[in-house]
């Protein structure tokens, strides 16, 4: 059996390390973890970003909506 796991983030630099642990460290790993950040303000992005990198999670994937100025959303497709 395949596992993917989806996690949704928005201004998490507080707590995201300690859930990315949590997700890191299961028993049974997933074969993918896709995070979509939700046009974040802190630092969550370039937090998950570094953490991806450490570890060489290469099947883990971050990606980010951005919102445009005129208040429409651009989001990611996987």
């Amino acid at each position: 059996m395949n596992i993917s796991i989806v996690l949704s983030t928005f201004n998490g630099d507080e707590y995201i390390v300690e859930q990315l642990d949590t997700l890191r460290n299961q028993t049974r790993l997933a074969e993918e973890v896709l995070i979509s950040d939700d046009a974040s303000t802190d630092d969550t992005v370039q937090i998950i970003e570094d953490y991806i990198a450490k570890y060489k999670l290469d099947n883990w994937s971050i990606k980010k909506i951005k919102k445009i100025k005129d208040g429409r959303i651009i989001l990611p497709c996987y």
